[in-house]
């Protein structure tokens, strides 16, 4: 089953600031949130497939920038 994390969850999971998290989204380079009535969630799934798309694209890279 998919669980759904909330804004605090997503932060400490990737380790980014609320304003780096909202420009990578802005970008098309993070997943965006659904709406449930006024609270934003994300699928818990789509982020752990973020982080590893992320190791991935580090490893092909030999200087390891990302």
């Amino acid at each position: 089953m998919k669980r759904f994390v909330r804004l605090p969850e997503v932060l400490a999971s990737i380790g980014v600031a609320e304003r780096t998290l909202y420009d990578l989204m802005r970008r098309g380079k993070f997943p965006r949130p659904a709406k449930i009535g006024k609270m934003s969630v994300w699928v818990e799934e789509e982020i752990e497939q973020w982080q590893l798309d992320r190791m991935a694209e580090r490893e092909a890279k030999p200087n390891h920038q990302l």
